[in-house]
């Protein structure tokens, strides 16, 4: 058996939830062996028709998702599939191992940064988060370079430079969000920011706990070095319209971070080389004016 809270039931089914609604309100039990609810919190059986109706038919079934078809991407740890529109299946680099099915009460829900809402043996149900990987993409093609590598590159740029402000200072606040929350984010992989212009959304990905005895503090060097894709322009022979855009990209993320309050660090050498990749100088001390810690 599994549990589930009525907040996690609102965001992953809302039609589930209005219909038990008056249920939850007034307790009272659903005439189901498979689906208890007491107070908000519901038991369920991963079996049932309700597990299924709140999650999907066969989402348990988590091996016959791991197929060439459903590969989405990759990261250091684990191989990421797709399920459906909702949701992807991450598995371990070491194979998938079948075991028990239990719901993750996750801190970041109900928002959705991709977090896990179910653990299957050793794999893990994600929040599906839709957009485009910035920057080049890990693996074969980024190791490959070329042409087809550059396209990639420019298109993402020109996307990224066109996103609206109110997308960037979204995404500055959901930096400071998950770190309110004891959660990071790794800049180092470009990968790990979507854009979704259909959305006007940038999305982070691939977060994780932050270490209590870790004094890190996001910055907005975090944003803007894996939109610019810091580690793939020695590859670049760089055109007028790949600075300009870099440009872009830079201005929108410096001006969404005096909005929100993500600090401003002109000594990172991660960000003065985006200043220098965009041919940009990097603000002299007197002339900054210093983004509250």
């Amino acid at each position: 058996m599994s549990l589930i809270k009525a907040s996690q039931l609102k965001v992953i089914n809302p039609k589930l939830f209005e219909k038990l609604a008056s249920v939850i309100e007034t307790k009272r039990a659903v005439t189901n062996p498979c689906l208890h609810i007491t107070q908000d919190v519901f038991t369920l059986s991963p079996t049932s028709k309700a597990f299924q109706d709140i999650f999907g038919s066969g989402i348990v079934d988590a091996q016959k998702f791991i197929i060439e078809h459903n590969f989405l991407g990759q990261g250091g740890n684990a191989k990421v599939y797709a399920i459906n529109e909702k949701y992807v299946l991450r598995v371990p680099h070491s194979g998938f191992t079948e075991g028990k099915v239990d719901v993750i009460d996750h801190p970041l829900s109900p928002l959705n940064f991709g977090q896990p809402i179910l653990k299957i043996g050793n794999a893990e149900v994600l929040v599906r988060q839709n957009g485009i990987p910035a920057g080049v993409p890990h693996g074969p093609i980024r190791k490959a370079g070329g042409e087809k590598a550059l396209k990639i590159y420019t298109e993402h740029l020109e996307r990224s430079a066109t996103m609206p402000q109110d997308a960037y200072d979204d995404l500055a606040k959901q930096l400071l969000y998950i770190q309110k929350k004891g959660y990071v984010f790794d800049p180092s992989k470009s990968n790990n920011i979507l854009v979704d212009p259909s959305e006007s959304r940038l999305n982070l990905v691939d977060l994780n706990p932050q270490d209590p005895r870790s004094t890190y503090r996001h910055s907005v060097t975090d944003i803007i070095v894996p939109l610019i894709d810091n580690a793939y322009c020695w590859q670049v022979e760089d055109t007028l319209q790949i600075i300009q855009n870099r440009k872009a990209i830079i201005a929108k993320c410096l001006r969404a971070a005096k909005k929100k309050g993500l600090p401003i660090n002109y000594d990172d050498s991660s960000l003065s080389y985006a200043f220098k990749l965009a041919q940009m100088e990097v603000p002299k001390p007197a002339s900054i004016k210093r983004v509250a810690q």
